[in-house]
């Protein structure tokens, strides 16, 4: 069964879905099994095993995501993680947007953990540095801030710097 512990909010269907917390209010989840909402205004369209951990919180769909950040979303994938204040990833697999304004868009094991530092895509690409870019490609890493790589084994550590081309 669904457990409600929190006022104005809807689960529409599904099992083991609960919407719980101290201050928890005006919440959704559309179905599923064993999502997870302990913050307000947040929503979980569908899905399984997914977490809305904040205030204002979307989880699309998918398999294990989680948004813990306020004003996080993640629209869908599997286990995928939204961890801080406006952060986004859309979805793939493994994706993780940790810093304040973070955004993984799809892929596969991506961070994007610097602030406002983003992934395109592909896999195993990290945005570190705040205003971080790694447009796609496989195993880039973007070190320090305002600075970005694409396509595929590169690292930028230097400060306003592009790599647009290379591979290792």
């Amino acid at each position: 069964s669904n457990f409600i512990k929190a006022s104005q909010s809807a689960i529409l269907g599904g099992l083991f879905n609960r919407i719980s917390g101290v201050t928890t209010t005006d919440c959704f989840i559309g179905a599923g099994n064993s999502n997870l909402i302990t913050g307000s205004v947040a929503v979980i369209c569908g899905g399984n095993m997914n977490s809305a951990l904040n205030s204002y919180v979307f989880i699309g769909g998918g398999l294990m995501n989680s948004g813990s950040g306020q004003y996080a979303a993640v629209c869908g994938g599997t286990k995928n993680l939204a961890q801080n204040t406006n952060s986004f990833v859309g979805g793939g697999a493994g994706n993780r947007a940790l810093g304040n304004q973070a955004c993984a868009t799809a892929g596969q094991d991506n961070t994007a953990s610097g602030s406002n530092s983003f992934v395109g895509a592909v896999s195993s690409n990290a945005a570190k540095g705040a205003n971080g870019v790694v447009c796609g490609g496989s195993s880039n890493v973007c070190e320090n801030s305002n600075s970005v790589v694409e396509p595929r084994y590169n690292t930028n550590t230097g400060h306003k710097n592009r790599i647009l081309w290379g591979f290792r």
